[in-house]
């Protein structure tokens, strides 16, 4: 039993020496009994025989706790069951039981002795009970109710019941010696005397098997934990580590024990400095923290966290170090590398740039390696992406891999292993070794990125400078770092394919009007700055409606390309060309003048009448020009653009392959810009403008969700004007915050005289300029209209174009939140058609997207399209915003819609735009049924999921 506790060799000897007296004095006791056994026996019920029997007793449950006290600390350290010392416990209850029913069938139960003797009885019950419970939680692998089970308090009352019984048994025994004379008195004494060193010699047993079982426990804790513990003295020799330091580095205690660590586990990567600083601290008497990369046996690097604490003596003096060592490779490849990669595509930096990141932190975890990252062109090519620790050299001679038979095998093959010092392991598919190995690499492990559905996105390339296998740490940082790559890659495709989608012609590709106007304005910003001109040139093809007509529609788009291809090859580096619509391109000249706008266009007339074969029809097209000059013809691309295409108007009608530049003077008529301002201002002042509304309708229950207002201008003499040619004027007119106030003036009279009539619209939204937010004026005109009219601030939503964008300072960002304090929501208008930055939905307190009009026109039959409508709702639904599509025209568009997920529409597909009067009409020929006998009411709003 002393050798299974592995106990010290001079606590050995003195519990031995213990136990060997013990058994003297248990012989003596006997002998003195058995000489008076015949005497005794006549006097008292307590026999030395029921005494041995309880004292068995007690030792068999005190065996029993111990051995399940050992069973459940293995439970908790190990996580198994020792099914062989739950079978212990039982064996050693059982014999319990046995040494109890000796003791009761030899105990005499008289009038004196029953009640200590049923107290005994008692509390053994409740004893057994107890461990017996405790044996079946412990069997059953439940440390936690086994821990609940009051053991130790019924142990201790059988303790003393125990006691209690022996002592009145040596008081009736000893009353009754006395009464046979002073004979038995010297016996009786050195009885009690026995049995009393015999009791104080098991407490002292069971004392000092506690604190072995303690420091059992305590080096048990100590090995079985997954941190190392080394101990080193002031000299930095280690002394001590425990095995949880040889599991982690793979080393025998032997290796390491009398030996310094920089002999042992540091390495050449080993983090020199950070050492030094480590040392400095410990010898301040200060606790230090650290993260190194060590060693193993088998030479494989592991980052660590090292936790020092030094040990003083009284007088401050260091006696010792205990470091506690954590493996935190796990940590550095997944937590920070997967954590720094993916704030960084969060904050949408470009592809280069994130791909380098995670070169950089492969180096900083693993920096004994090489690695790159190569891309898939459209061309099939590998160009490289990111690189590390890669000598230039090598770099170029890998640019030879690229067009290497070895690509092909990547189609099918996870990874390669290049072996570049034995040339005939590669069957020529491999780079020059002497070069490889000149740099110091010896092999390089080829690995494809690849994505979701198995294509083949590019390769990720470790590079090693010993011909050996990866180490496991690198299988390890393998696998996060082909995640991110193809999770990077993959996003980039996706952006890249939703820009070419938003911003570029399927047929030409060449920029649409969307990243038109913000090319424009980007350049007349410079031009602004520099203090330069800049040319806008408006084209369009001659007789293209007759080509198309006669030749078919194929042959008009092999035209259109062609006349895309002749243009974007006509241009210099700082020019854009973009296909405004049908037969119309656009090209921004920056810098140029007048003078040189026109040589360029003379050249391009030349450079598009050079002859083409379409259908077997020889043709030379044939275009107009018109051009307008930035500052001249107007400081914006609107201006510029209406002035450009009035020209090229005039071309037209002055003959076909004709150059025009914009001449104020002779655009007189009704067309006229300041004519149709100064009307304009009238028409605000003398009430011509008119609001008309459209519905909107949820999606989920076809009911009214709201309305939109939208401005109308019926001039008394030049009748109907169109919102696209009078807006542009009232920005060019200064009358924005003019028109702002008499539409929300105006919108809220009309709902507030919807409700006075019975007729309760849910929403009302309004369309203003963003220049409204400048001013804090807008919350003091929101609140005084919301509360004249008696209005909720949520049935009133504000829409602004997506160039408000540019326009959001903080101080304009202050008062759109000021006003969606109020209440009132926030809408986007013409989303994709602008300035989209998913950045700028997270930073403005926006409720709603409204998708333009112009992603839903082929949403039927193409399929990219439906893919685009599909990403902005699946945003949406991710930012927790509302979506609306406008100008919605068909059912077919309408259930597309619906499939999508989006949740509100408008458009003629439910109503064209109408007067007060006759909205009123329709929402009581729609939604009021024949048997209604109450006017047509609608709820308040309500938010959408």
């Amino acid at each position: 039993m002393l050798r299974k506790l592995a106990l010290p060799y001079g606590l050995r000897t003195i519990l031995t020496t213990a136990l060997v007296f013990q058994c003297a004095t248990l012989v003596l006791s006997l002998w003195l009994v058995s000489s008076n056994q015949s005497s005794i026996g006549t006097l008292s019920s307590v026999a030395v025989d029921q005494v041995d029997a309880v004292a068995e007793t007690v030792q068999h449950l005190m065996e029993a706790r111990l051995s399940l006290s050992r069973a459940n600390t293995r439970i908790v350290l190990f996580n198994k069951i020792p099914h062989e010392m739950v079978q212990h416990a039982r064996a050693e209850l059982t014999l319990a039981n046995k040494s109890f029913d000796r003791f009761l069938t030899h105990t005499k139960v008289d009038e004196e002795n029953h009640i200590r003797v049923q107290a005994l009885k008692d509390v053994y019950s409740r004893y057994v009970e107890v461990l017996n419970q405790l044996v079946k939680y412990t069997g059953a692998g439940d440390v936690q109710w086994a821990l609940a089970q009051p053991v130790q308090d019924i142990q201790e009352q059988l303790l003393l019941e125990q006691k209690n019984f022996i002592k009145y048994g040596n008081s009736i025994s000893q009353t009754s010696l006395q009464s046979m004379g002073d004979r038995f008195k010297i016996y009786i004494a050195a009885a009690a005397m026995i049995l009393l060193m015999v009791l104080a010699t098991t407490f002292f047993l069971l004392y000092i098997i506690k604190k072995v079982e303690k420091s059992r426990l305590l080096k048990i804790a100590v090995n079985r934990t997954d941190s190392a513990i080394i101990v080193t003295n002031p000299d930095t020799i280690i002394t001590y580590v425990n095995e949880g330091f040889v599991r982690m580095l793979g080393y025998e205690i032997s290796d390491l024990v009398g030996k310094k660590p920089d002999e042992v586990f540091y390495g050449r990567h080993t983090d020199q400095e950070a050492v030094l600083s480590f040392r400095n601290s410990i010898q301040k008497g200060e606790s230090h923290t650290t993260e190194l990369l060590v060693y193993n046996k088998s030479k494989n690097p592991l980052w660590v966290r090292v936790v020092a604490n030094p040990v003083l003596d009284p007088q401050g003096v260091q006696q010792d170090v205990v470091a506690i060592v954590t493996d935190i490779t796990e940590a550095k490849m997944n937590d920070e590398l997967q954590f720094k990669v993916l704030s960084a595509m969060a904050r949408e930096e470009p592809l280069p740039d994130i791909m380098k990141l995670i070169c950089l932190e492969i180096g900083r975890i693993a920096p004994e390696i090489g690695v790159s990252i190569r891309q898939f062109d459209e061309q099939g090519c590998l160009p490289l992406v990111a690189e590390f620790n890669l000598p230039a050299g090598l770099i170029q001679s890998l640019e030879s891999l690229a067009e290497r038979s070895i690509l092909k095998k990547m189609d099918v093959k996870e990874s390669i292993m290049l072996n570049f010092t034995d040339p005939a392991s590669d069957q020529g598919d491999c780079i020059d070794h002497k070069l490889s190995q000149s740099f110091g690499f010896t092999a390089g492990w080829v690995n494809t990125i690849r994505s979701n559905n198995g294509r083949c996105l590019g390769t990720f390339t470790l590079y090693y400078r010993e011909n050996h296998l990866p180490a496991v740490q690198h299988h390890r940082l393998l696998e996060t770092s082909l995640k991110l790559c193809a999770l990077a890659l993959e996003r980039d495709s996706f952006i890249n394919d939703i820009e070419r989608l938003a911003y570029y012609d399927s047929l030409t590709m060449l920029p649409n009007r969307r990243l038109l106007m913000m090319k424009a304005n980007s350049m007349i910003a410079n031009a602004q700055r520099s203090q330069s001109s800049m040319a806008v040139l408006f084209i369009d093809i001659n007789k293209f409606k007759q080509i198309n007509d006669s030749l078919g529609h194929a042959a008009g788009d092999l035209l259109l390309s062609e006349i895309a291809r002749r243009l974007q090859g006509s241009v210099r580096g700082n020019d854009f060309v973009s296909r405004l619509s049908g037969d119309e391109f656009v090209i921004i000249l920056s810098p140029s003048s007048a003078e040189q706008a026109i040589a360029f266009s003379e050249r391009i007339i030349s450079k598009l009448s050079e002859p083409m074969m379409l259908a077997d029809v020889k043709i030379a097209p044939s275009a107009s020009i018109g051009i307008g000059i930035y500052p001249d013809h107007g400081n914006d691309i609107h201006s510029l653009l209406l002035h450009a295409d009035q020209a090229m108007y005039k071309a037209k009608s002055a003959g076909r392959q004709a150059i025009e530049v914009f001449d104020q003077v002779i655009n007189d008529s009704t067309n006229d810009e300041l004519t149709l301002s100064l009307a304009l201002e009238n028409a605000l002042e003398s009430n011509q403008l008119t609001l008309h509304y459209q519905p909107q309708i949820a999606l989920d229950d076809n009911q009214l969700f709201g309305v939109e207002a939208l401005a109308r201008w019926c001039h008394p003499e030049l009748g109907n004007i169109p919102p696209n040619r009078f807006i542009p004027l009232v920005r060019e007119a200064g009358l924005m915050p003019k028109l702002n106030q008499w539409v929300l003036t105006e919108a809220c009279r009309q709902m507030a005289q919807w409700r006075d009539s019975g007729l309760v619209v849910p929403r009302m939204s309004v369309n203003i300029f963003p220049v409204a937010f400048r001013d804090r004026a807008i919350i003091d005109l929101i609140q005084s209209l919301l509360t004249k009219h008696g209005l909720l601030p949520s049935c009133l939503t504000l829409e602004v174009t997506e160039d408000f964008i540019l326009d959001a300072t903080d101080n304009v960002i202050s008062v759109i939140t000021e006003v969606r304090q109020l209440g009132v929501s926030l809408s986007i208008d013409d989303f994709g058609t602008g300035y989209s930055s998913l950045s700028y939905l997270l930073r403005l307190p926006v409720d709603t997207i409204k998708l333009d009009k112009s992603f839903i026109d082929d949403i039927e039959k193409s399929e990219s399209a439906r893919t685009l409508a599909q990403s902005i709702a699946g945003i949406c639904k991710s930012l927790q915003l509302n979506i609306v599509a406008e100008g919605v025209e068909t059912d077919a568009q309408l259930e597309i819609l619906r499939g999508q997920g989006y949740q509100i529409a408008q458009g003629y597909c439910f109503s064209r735009p109408l007067a007060p009067q006759d909205l009123a009409q329709w929402i009581r020929g729609r939604f009021l049924s024949s048997d209604d006998s109450e006017r047509y009411r609608i709820s308040a709003p309500k938010s959408l999921p």
